[in-house]
């Protein structure tokens, strides 16, 4: 997206991060948006050739979250059952009557493609 698209949005959107604004994360979380702002693009169908409509700010934090959620959404929709791994608790000892159980940790496994996808994934 190019600099004055990029003001163009900023300007459009008050300089204010719009998941804020719209369902008021920084009230429901108690932490304050991030002062650095980044324009998400909404669509990447114009790459290169984007208008306004295709970006919304958001600071760098909910950029990141969003970002982030995008991706996972992308690769459970791509998933078959038969391609994730069953994770199974692994048991601990009982101890004072409560049996613990833990998850092995599997955050770090994301997909390359992730974001490759530009439009809802075909059912």
């Amino acid at each position: 997206m190019n600099t004055k698209l990029r003001q163009d949005v900023l300007n459009r959107d008050g300089h204010q991060c719009q998941l804020s604004r719209l369902f008021g994360i920084a009230e429901l979380t108690g932490i304050p948006c991030s002062e650095d702002l980044e324009v998400h693009h909404k669509t990447y169908e114009r790459f290169g050739h984007e208008n306004t409509g295709d970006g919304i700010t958001l600071c760098s934090r909910c950029h990141e979250a969003l970002t982030e959620l995008i991706r996972r959404l992308r690769i459970g929709a791509q998933l078959e059952p038969d391609d994730v791994e069953r994770i199974q608790p692994e048991r601990s000892e009982i101890e004072d009557g409560i049996r613990d159980y833990s998850v092995p940790d599997y955050r770090g496994r994301a997909a390359s493609y992730a974001q490759r996808t530009t439009s809802r994934p075909s059912e």
